[in-house]
């Protein structure tokens, strides 16, 4: 199956639509409280709402319920998609067939790459959907910042400079979130890519097992920010939502995703040698 065919394939499985679905049902749900909340305000006592959206960091002042869920089930949604298509043909045999017809280095490769993508595409459009809504529903002209801070003053100013790469949002907010929202969506893209390749590497008796690795590696960055004192936090979403605003270490963010990439580079090498009936 080529890689389009199988992008496709993925797309139109129910545990794509469920999670596009969930994703578009906490886009909606804030959007929704966000007409609620500032319909009828004046331009002045409004927010600069392309930092109101529902992944950013800096709505929590408002909508922090929303957020928390989702980045509660974020482990989850990230595998639906495509993490589960592996062991899916294990338990049905249908890998044999497969490896037998095109090898085992294209049927790893196809499915990395087809994973990557249709949960990167999964995770962009809803909240790609959102920025467009809201630059359309909302005032771009407000004079204040979601975290009660005036824009531009000195206070601003420092607000701001801990936003990931903030001289481009200093510039174009509205396109700086689209690509705030596309790094998230290749975020997560890697780590469904990530529980795609523990289900390469492990025989796994139920699909519920598939979701735990990446469970497991988001939260030990959180164990992390609390044991360890370094410079600038070590959770995952400081760098990876929108708008957060608390200092970064990003030798150590870029060190995780090297690391991340050479792990899955490594398995799949791994994985092509290993007997598909073992």
């Amino acid at each position: 199956m080529k890689i389009h065919n199988q992008i496709t394939f993925l797309l139109k499985q129910p545990e794509s639509k469920i999670t596009f679905i969930l994703i578009m049902l906490f886009v909606l749900t804030n959007y929704i409280g966000n007409v609620i909340a500032f319909s009828g305000l004046d331009i002045a006592e409004s927010y600069r709402f392309i930092k109101l959206i529902t992944n950013s960091f800096s709505n929590t002042n408002d909508s922090a319920d929303i957020l928390i869920l989702f980045n509660s089930i974020y482990p989850l949604l990230v595998t639906l998609p495509a993490g589960l298509s592996i062991i899916k043909e294990q338990q049905s045999h249908e890998n044999v067939y497969i490896i037998s017809r095109i090898g085992k280095n294209k049927y790893y490769l196809n499915h990395i790459i087809s994973c990557f993508i249709t949960t990167s595409i999964i995770f962009f459009i809803p909240f790609f959907i959102e920025i467009i809504y809201t630059v359309l529903s909302f005032p771009l002209d407000s004079s204040l910042d979601p975290m009660e801070v005036l824009l531009y003053t000195t206070e601003y100013n420092d607000l701001i400079s801990k936003h990931l790469f903030y001289e481009f949002y200093s510039i174009h907010p509205i396109l700086y979130a689209i690509a705030a929202e596309l790094w998230f969506a290749l975020y997560s893209g890697l780590m469904g890519t990530l529980s795609l390749i523990f289900s390469m590497i492990f025989k796994y008796k139920y699909r519920a097992q598939v979701f735990i690795p990446v469970f497991l590696f988001l939260h030990i960055t959180t164990i992390m920010d609390y044991v360890l004192d370094g410079q600038g936090t070590y959770i995952w979403y400081e760098y990876v939502y929108p708008f957060t605003e608390c200092d970064k270490n990003y030798y150590y963010a870029f060190t995780i995703l090297i690391l991340t990439i050479i792990f899955i580079i490594t398995s799949f090498l791994i994985v092509r040698k290993k007997d598909i009936l073992s």
